[in-house]
This record gives structure tokens, C-alpha cells and sequence, in this order.
């Protein structure tokens, strides 16, 4: 968990990770230098990366990359480029496409897999702006095409451009136990909320749209009312904390989670849900999580703390053991 004063840094930084990770699982151009290591399925590995501009030529491109595993303290190369060779796996290859990384270009290979995937998984979420709004409320008509894609693999849903009602509508059909657990802890959250269900476009909530298709809508159901509530008319505290369980539910094992200013237009009991949930979770994930909120820091304990400080231009980041800093 990232804390600091305002101005340290801390979105800066989380935006690094996931625009590095982009670099590499979307192939979106990034300049800049990079040196990364980091542990994958039980591996470690270092990754170098320099980017610019090279002579004779207006565009940035890759002008070194490498790429190591590292055993017992010994590095072996995987992967090795810079402008005029690349190797891969001790053997010469023809120069490849310079806005590519190697780890995209061979990401089939079995030696590469699930290092693109340590790159892949990576999920940021911010609170700060209005970003999320699309994602939360937009309807969507559920095809056997989109079934048949998800169905049987929860791992592809977090990869997927669907918004958040059908990826709950996927699991209220085809992963039934994950779906009962997030209605579980969303009902913690919030108590006055009696069940969570799927209804469909020729319920009475669309009475008055245009909508003639059938679209089913995650709706709840408030203790001591008939009525059922669709997602979109949910507060933006109430969509928020049922976006944040379904991504920790349906992101695969050795993700990451980036959140900043987790708190932001969230209630008292949304922010209070999460940091239970991060305990009592039972696969591996690493969460990146920015706050200025004293019950989500004082939830967490301190040997997870990094704290950001800015003295003039250089920007500190200091891990706590026991809180002190």
C-alpha cells in the first residue's frame, strides 16, 4: 500500500506499472528506461528496457532490451537486442520490429508465456475521475457468441471488453459459486441489501427505454421492499464496491491490482469491506493500493507500507517494517 503528502508521486507511479505493462501485453509505445525485476510462477527474472530516439530517425524506438533469468545468482540471458543484433534463447535472429518488445514478439513461445502473462494481468482501477461510469452502468445484448468465448475459461473475462453487468451475468450463469461469493461479500458491504438476481429487458425497470432486446440487469433487492433496484440507478459507492469484487474474483492467480485513492466518493461501509476481503482471499494477488484514508492504512499492516516523501526534485520511496519512517 502506497501513503504519502499530496503531490509525492503516487499516481505517477502506479501509472508507470501499468503503462509498462501495456507496453508489453498491447504493444502501446512507451519512451523511457526501465529496469525491472520482478517473480513469476516461482521465477525470477530481470528485464532491461531503453527506449528514444536513434540517429537519422524522428520516431522513438526500442534501442536495447534484455531479458534474464536469475537462479541461485546466476543470470542466464533469454533474450538480448539492441539496434543492430537480436538474440533470443542463444540463437541470432533477424532485427524485428523496433516499437515491439522481444517479450510481445515471442509471447507464444513456451519460455515467454507466462512472463507475457506476468505482464498481462495487470489491472488498474482510479477513483478519482469519471472514467469508470462507462464501464459500470452501459447495457449490453448477450450473444451466444459472447457465451460460447467465456463460458468455460473465467480468466479471459478480465481481458475482455465487456462491461461490468455481463461479466456478472456470465458468472450468475456459468460460475455460479464465484458469483454467490461477490453477492456475499456485497451483502457485508452493504446489509440493507436482502439478494442480488439477474432480471431481463421485459421486466417493468425497462418499461420507458427503447431497449427491445433482451439485456439481462444485476438488480438487489433491499430488506423490507418489493422492488427491485437495476445496477444503473445503484449509488456510485454501491457500483464501485460490486466493480472492485468481480475484477479481485475473476482476475487469475498472480495478478495485480492497481487501485489509486482507493476512497474517493466511497462510504464509510465501502471503504470498510476491502481490507477484509484482501485477507480472507485464497489465491495469489498483489494489490498496489493508494490512500490517504486512516481505516484502509491502519487495516493494513505497516511491513506493507511504502512511503512516498518529495525533497525538491528527488522522490523517495521508503518500505516500513513496524510503521516508523
Amino acid at each position: 500500500m502506497g501513503r504519502g503528502l499530496p503531490a509525492t508521486g503516487k499516481t505517477r507511479f502506479l501509472n508507470t506499472i501499468f503503462n509498462v505493462c501495456r507496453f508489453v501485453a498491447s504493444d502501446e509505445f512507451r519512451s523511457g528506461c526501465w529496469d525491472i525485476t520482478f517473480l513469476q510462477e516461482g521465477k525470477t527474472y530481470q528485464w532491461i528496457l531503453e527506449c528514444g530516439k536513434v540517429e537519422k530517425s524522428d520516431e522513438e524506438q526500442i534501442i536495447k532490451e534484455e531479458l534474464w533469468k536469475i537462479e541461485n545468482g546466476e543470470k542466464e540471458v533469454i533474450l538480448k537486442r539492441d539496434k543492430n543484433s537480436f538474440v533470443f534463447v542463444k540463437q541470432s535472429l533477424p532485427i524485428v520490429n523496433p516499437r515491439l518488445t522481444g517479450i510481445s514478439v515471442f509471447k507464444k513461445e513456451s519460455i515467454m508465456q507466462p512472463i507475457f502473462k506476468g505482464f498481462e494481468n495487470v489491472l488498474r482501477r482510479r477513483f478519482f475521475s469519471d472514467d469508470l461510469a462507462k464501464n459500470i452502468t452501459q447495457l449490453e445484448i448477450i450473444t451466444t457468441q459472447i457465451i460460447n468465448k467465456y463460458k468455460d475459461n473465467i480468466d479471459k473475462l478480465i481481458h475482455s471488453e465487456l462491461c461490468l453487468n455481463s461479466k456478472l451475468f456470465i458468472l450468475h450463469k456459468y460460475f455460479p459459486r464465484t458469483f454467490a461469493e461477490i453477492g456475499q461479500y456485497y451483502k457485508e458491504a452493504f446489509p440493507f441489501v436482502e439478494n442480488v438476481s439477474f432480471e431481463s429487458s421485459s421486466n417493468n425497470i425497462f418499461k420507458e427505454t427503447i431497449i427491445t432486446a433482451e439485456i439481462p440487469m444485476f438488480c438487489i433487492k433491499e430488506k423490507g421492499s418489493h422492488n427491485k433496484i437495476a445496477l444503473p440507478e445503484l449509488s456510485s459507492g454501491m457500483q464501485k464496491v460490486l466493480l472492485i469484487l468481480t475484477d479481485i474474483y475473476i482476475l487469475p492467480k498472480e495478478s495485480i491490482y492497481l487501485i489509486d485513492e482507493y476512497e474517493n466518493s466511497l462510504g464509510i461501509n465501502a471503504i470498510d469491506f476491502f481490507p477484509d476481503v484482501i485477507s480472507n482471499l485464497e489465491k495469489e494477488i498483489q494489490f498496489l493500493i493508494t490512500s490517504h484514508h486512516p481505516y484502509i492504512i491502519n487495516k493494513i499492516p505497516p511491513k506493507n507500507w511504502y512511503v512516498f516523501h518529495r525533497k525538491g526534485k528527488p522522490l523517495p520511496i521508503v518500505k516500513t517494517e513496524n510503521g516508523l519512517f
